[in-house]
């Protein structure tokens, strides 16, 4: 082989590896499908891109990015992803809550009773945990 072509399959790996490493260090998993959903809120209390999320205390997804509605309207769009094979009903209800005695916030998803399941970017409800205080 010639040695241009050693060192472009030498970038290509590289490269790859890359990829995979830093998505791997944020939390994402690149070979497993995922369902991205939606969820908005009046405010988030501290929630950040790469919070967990759970179902019934398993972490079944983590939270993609956050930004502000682009209607002007002042609300906060939270988009996240769980894992493609769990199932979750449109009826079912996104609560932020503190995750620890930090106070490190996470989603919780409460199932709904609903047949018709939520697709990919399908919006859930959402809600605020009530604080102690």
């Amino acid at each position: 082989m010639k040695k241009e072509t050693k060192i472009g399959i030498f970038i290509i790996v590289i490269s790859v590896l890359f990829f995979w490493g830093f998505n791997f260090l944020k939390g994402r998993d690149i070979f497993h499908r995922k369902t991205d959903l939606i969820a908005i809120y009046n405010e988030i209390n501290g929630l950040t891109p790469s919070s967990p999320v759970y179902l019934n205390g398993i972490k079944i997804g983590q939270v993609n990015d956050i930004y502000f509605c682009p209607d002007g309207s002042g609300k906060i769009v939270v988009e996240f992803f769980i894992q493609s094979n769990i199932k979750i009903p449109v009826d079912s209800r996104v609560t932020i809550f503190n995750a620890d005695i930090m106070g490190t916030k996470a989603l919780d998803i409460k199932k709904g009773v609903s047949n018709v399941y939520a697709k990919d970017n399908d919006t859930i409800e959402s809600r605020l945990q009530e604080s102690i205080q």
